[in-house]
């Protein structure tokens, strides 16, 4: 993005009176850049290797009001807290594609 990043448009972008909705699209498949831009306001995070139907389908939930999160990113994101909690039990492995 010539001047400014991804992060500062979607914090731009929030900031207005009716923001709309923000799909931040990456190579970066960091935690730290997940959690960057959904404080930026992000409602949507996805990896550049998606593929153009789940873009496509993904702009149409954002759309809708709806939030979303790349399938390998919301993994580690539960994996990360849903076991925080003293006590929970971790989730099972994931299950691989044939």
């Amino acid at each position: 993005m010539p001047g400014t990043d991804e992060l500062t448009a979607a914090t731009r972008l929030a900031a207005l009176p009716r923001p709309p909705a923000v799909l931040i699209l990456t190579t970066f498949d960091l935690d730290t850049y997940v959690h960057q831009a959904l404080r930026a306001g992000a409602t949507g995070f996805l990896l550049k290797d998606t593929p153009p139907r789940d873009l496509i389908n993904a702009v149409r939930a954002l759309h809708q009001g709806d939030a979303l999160l790349a399938p390998r990113v919301t993994r580690r994101l539960l994996e990360k807290y849903a076991t925080a909690a003293p006590g929970t039990p971790p989730l099972p492995p994931a299950a691989s594609t044939p």
